[in-house]
Parts: structure tokens; C-alpha cells; sequence
């Protein structure tokens, strides 16, 4: 439980939920930490994946529009792609 504590913590998330997997098996009737575990390991994945995507398009935004771009993201409301999109045709447009 611990090592996959600390390869949670080292992003290797694959390596933890399988150890946290095998932590399951070994746990004591009652006992819902390594499925705990497993549900925020899983969570992180989704996280460092949003994160990922907004930095990808770093690059194509500057200053303001990428504030505006990164609050709409994580709102839920853009798509990583279409704002890169809009921002290469203003881009061609000046």
C-alpha cells in the first residue's frame, strides 16, 4: 500500500493502482482503503490529463486570451482544439 502510495505521489499512476489492486486483495473483511485509493489515483489521471491539454496550448495563447481560455476550460465549456482553431485563424486573418 505504501509503494503505491508513493508512486501515486511520483505520477506513475499505472504502477500504483496495480499495486493497490494487489493491496486488495490482502485487506481484511471491512477494510475500503485500497479502493479508496484506487478511486483517487483514478481521479489524478483525469486531472493530470486536463492539465496536460491546457498546457499543450500554452503556446497558441497569450496574455489574456489564454486566462480566458484556461477559465473556460475548466468550466467545462471549451474544447482544447477549437480554441486553437480560432486562434490560428485570427492568425492568418491580420
Amino acid at each position: 500500500m505504501r509503494r503505491g502510495q508513493a508512486l501515486k505521489y511520483q505520477k506513475d499512476f499505472k504502477l500504483a493502482i496495480e499495486d493497490f489492486e494487489e493491496a486488495k486483495k490482502l485487506e481484511k473483511e471491512g477494510e475500503k482503503d485500497a479502493a479508496k485509493w484506487i478511486r483517487l489515483t483514478q481521479e489524478d489521471i483525469v486531472h493530470e490529463e486536463n492539465i496536460k491539454k491546457i498546457m499543450e496550448n500554452a503556446e497558441a495563447l497569450k496574455g489574456k486570451e489564454y486566462i480566458d481560455y484556461l477559465l473556460e476550460f475548466l468550466k467545462g465549456k471549451k474544447d482544447e482544439k477549437e480554441k486553437v482553431e480560432d486562434k490560428e485563424k485570427k492568425r492568418t486573418l491580420r
